[in-house]
Order: C-alpha cells, then sequence, then structure tokens
C-alpha cells in the first residue's frame, strides 16, 4: 500500500512539473481575432475604457457573425473583464501573450 501511495504521489508530481514545462499559452487564432488582440494591446496599454468598450462591442458582433470562434471570443473576452475590472497591467499582459503564442 505505502509503495502505490508513493507511486501514485510521485505520478502526480511529473504530471504537473509536465504542464508547467509546457506552459499555458493561446492556440493559434485567426486574422479577426489578431486584429483585435492588437487594438485590445493598444486600448489596455493606454487604458482607454470607452475603446474598450467598442472593441467589445465588435468581438460580441464578430462571434454572432461567426468571424471568431467561441474560443477566440473566449480569449479576447477574458482580456476585456480584466481590464474592465481595473486590472489594466495584466490585461495588457495577456494581450501581449496572446499576440506573442501567434508568432512562435
Amino acid at each position: 500500500m505505502q509503495f502505490r501511495m508513493d507511486f501514485t504521489t510521485s505520478m502526480i508530481v511529473c504530471f504537473i512539473g509536465m504542464l508547467a514545462m509546457a506552459g499555458c499559452g493561446y492556440a493559434k487564432v485567426g486574422p479577426k481575432a489578431n486584429e483585435y488582440s492588437l487594438a485590445l494591446y493598444s486600448v489596455c496599454n493606454q487604458r482607454d475604457a470607452s475603446r474598450l468598450e467598442t472593441i467589445a462591442g465588435f468581438v460580441e458582433t464578430s462571434l454572432k457573425k461567426e468571424e471568431l470562434t467561441p474560443t477566440e471570443a473566449s480569449y479576447l473576452n477574458a482580456i476585456i473583464e480584466k481590464a474592465r475590472m481595473g486590472e489594466w497591467e495584466q490585461a495588457t499582459a495577456e494581450a501581449r501573450s496572446l499576440r506573442k503564442d501567434q508568432v512562435e
């Protein structure tokens, strides 16, 4: 029994380590989502709440028109929500990460 618990524990630790090494980046997105991520980076960096809401509207409309996938919209909306909560620096960092993950 002791061996089994040690083995299970070590497997869990290895799995968590592999996840940490793999990172939690963004999947590739299409051109429309890429365009919005660039706009979000600019808006969040400037802390422009008015333009943020404009982009939020574009994301919603593009999702309804199926110009964005639900996954792409969720990435963008998560950034938008952080900015709406006043977490501008985190939103800027996430927009930057989304952009960066498109070129790697």
